[in-house]
């Protein structure tokens, strides 16, 4: 006895559409469209936000802030002084005062410290206005300033953050934290 080869059932022979069947409603295709539209939507964001995140992270301090002579920082605290018109050096005079008014200068720095409430991307922003960064501390000498020049409970953002994927706490000018400050 040889057996005949069977057909295919009628379903295989030819392309499948919701006309075949009637339990499939018109607004199974409706949600379909608008649940791919919004899932593209979505992707495109997320890329979008990731782009912007790893920009902000590649960029200085003084690419993301138009640093003129690259000693610009502020908490906002720490400006660069203002270019003196005498051409008279600092180093020669430092009780001339080069800061703002409402600036304190110690050295060749001047700090502001804002009391407006801010998150730390805002303070960076507004410093950039003031073309200066949020402070970058150098030294045990500068902590020590700027920790006698705050307000017990009063807190201030500095420019540290914590890069990924390595998860360590570098100034916004790409320096590590020091552990010893």
């Amino acid at each position: 006895m040889v057996k005949k080869p069977r057909k295919h059932p009628y379903h295989c022979q030819r392309k499948w559409a919701c006309t075949d069947y009637p339990e499939c409603p018109k607004w199974h295709q409706t949600a379909l469209r608008l649940t791919s539209i919004a899932l593209i939507l979505l992707v495109v964001a997320v890329l979008g936000l990731t782009t912007w995140v790893s920009h902000l992270s590649t960029y200085s301090c003084s690419e993301m802030f138009g640093s003129e002579n690259g000693t610009k920082e502020c908490n906002c605290m720490n400006f660069s002084p203002r270019k003196q018109q005498d051409n008279t050096n600092f180093t020669t005079n430092p009780s001339l005062n080069l800061c703002l008014n409402d600036w304190v200068q110690k050295e060749e720095k001047c700090y502001n410290f804002f009391r407006t409430f801010k998150s730390w991307i805002d303070s960076q922003k507004a410093c950039s206005i003031t073309k200066s960064h949020l402070l970058i501390i150098q030294d045990k000498a500068e902590l020590d300033f700027v920790q006698s020049n705050i307000q017990d409970g009063i807190y201030f953002w500095i420019g540290l953050n914590i890069t990924y994927p390595q998860k360590a706490w570098t100034w916004l000018d790409g320096t590590s934290l020091n552990p010893q400050l």
